[in-house]
Parts: C-alpha cells; sequence; structure tokens
C-alpha cells in the first residue's frame, strides 16, 4: 500500500514538476520507476515534438524524496514507452557480493516517432523512422548518481531480420518495451509493423525479429465507418498489430 501510495504521489509530482510541458505537448508522458536502496525515481519519457516531420523528446528523471528533477537526456525523438530492469533484479544484484552482479542497469525507451494519421490515410510510411534508446546504468555506484548515466540509440533499419519480419521496414514505429526478468534482453513490439523484435541490451545489437501474423475474426467486426455500431461482419482476416503486454 505504501509503495501505491507513493507512485500516485509520484504521478502528481511528476505532472505537476513538467506542467510546462503539459501545456504545450498533450499526451507527453510514459512513467516508469527505479527503486533500489540507494534511489527511487520516476523516469518519465517526454514528448516535445513540434510536428510529426521534426520528433524531439527527453527522458526526465526525478527524484522522488525530494520531488525535484535530477538529470534530463536527451532522445533522438518522440518517445512512447519506458522500461526499466526490474525491481527484483536490481535489488538481488545490491544484496550480492559477487563482482558479476555489480551492473549494468537498464533504461530502454521506445522511440515511436509516430506518423501523422491525418496526413493522407494515415498509412505508413512516413519518415522519420523511430529507434530505441537504451541508457546505461554502469554500477551500483552509478544508480545513486543519474548525472551519470549514458545513452545509446539503436537503429532498426537496415537490418535483415527486421526486414524479414517487419511491414514498413524502412519506417519502424516502435510501441512497446519489456526488459527480461535476466536482464539481457528487451522485446519490442512495433504494432504497425506487426511485428516483434529483440534487442541484446549489452551489445545493442538486433538478435531476432518476428512476424505478428493475422487472425480471422467472425461476428465481431464493423469496418462501415457510419453511427451504426454493427458487429456482424465474419471471415475478416486482420493483422494482429501487437501493442503493450
Amino acid at each position: 500500500m505504501n509503495r501505491i501510495k507513493s507512485n500516485l504521489d509520484v504521478c502528481m509530482t511528476v505532472f505537476s514538476l513538467l506542467s510546462h510541458y503539459v501545456s504545450l505537448y498533450p499526451h507527453i508522458f510514459s512513467l516508469s520507476f527505479i527503486s533500489s536502496a540507494y534511489l527511487y525515481v520516476a523516469v518519465v519519457g517526454v514528448n516535445t515534438s513540434p510536428d510529426f516531420i521534426n520528433p524531439t523528446g527527453k527522458l526526465t528523471i526525478i527524484d522522488t524524496t525530494t520531488q525535484k528533477i535530477v538529470n534530463e537526456i536527451e532522445l533522438p525523438g518522440q518517445p512512447d514507452a519506458v522500461a526499466t530492469t526490474s525491481i527484483s533484479f536490481i535489488e538481488s544484484s545490491l544484496e550480492s557480493e559477487e563482482d558479476d552482479d555489480n551492473g549494468p542497469y537498464y533504461i530502454v525507451v521506445a522511440i515511436e516517432n509516430e506518423r501523422d494519421e491525418d496526413l493522407g490515410d494515415g498509412t505508413p510510411p512516413q519518415l522519420p523512422p523511430g529507434y530505441i534508446s537504451i541508457i546505461d546504468i554502469a554500477s551500483k555506484d552509478a544508480l545513486q548518481d543519474p548525472t551519470t548515466w549514458t545513452i545509446r540509440n539503436i537503429e532498426l533499419t537496415n537490418s535483415t531480420l527486421v526486414d524479414d519480419a517487419c511491414l514498413y521496414s524502412n519506417d519502424p514505429e516502435p510501441e512497446y518495451v519489456a526488459i527480461n526478468s535476466q536482464n539481457t534482453k528487451v522485446v519490442i513490439t512495433l504494432q504497425e509493423n506487426n511485428c516483434f523484435v529483440i534487442i541484446d541490451l549489452l551489445s545493442g545489437l538486433i538478435s531476432d525479429a518476428y512476424e505478428g501474423g493475422s487472425v480471422t475474426l467472425n461476428n465481431i467486426i464493423d469496418t462501415t465507418e457510419d453511427s451504426i455500431i454493427s458487429a456482424t461482419e465474419s471471415g475478416i482476416e486482420l493483422l494482429r498489430e501487437p501493442d503493450g503486454k
């Protein structure tokens, strides 16, 4: 209950501290937490893009104890989802006396660079493409000092694996990210591209990619754009278009 209350308080603090951006850019936040004996911070993806063609963003780190912004990291575009090394992994690492358990830890941001759905019929591709940003926290000591955190930007284009698995591989739009419990891989969903991509966190290399596939639905589809909801159509094959978990 205390953790839940703390998270709710942090969310209110985030909106208060970043109210300037809220007035300029609605729908700007993706929020996660890093919790340890050393530090308890909120990491917030902030979309500051002036338009769809020139996407910009930042990762804002907020100390939940002092309720102050302790660092901001420029991102290569418009952030969507944010994931962090799991709390259980961090806590286990901090309790260990083994040198091998001294980090690194990660924050991963899906840089979607979403398209303008009102441009033409809204279908991709619409450049610029998206990225994956990996923020490296090198060690236990680095957990205490967010100003030491560094960023790597991983391109999803020019990959044979992505070309084979994903639609519109020249315009990837990563939607959601999740780090595995071993803290070694990040799984990325690309909704419009109808695929999944897996990246090795240490090397930043794409290790695999999978097509999302399709499904045939019956008696639950309404594809007619009108004022009547009539979910009666059948036999329509639709792409799965993976989003969140």
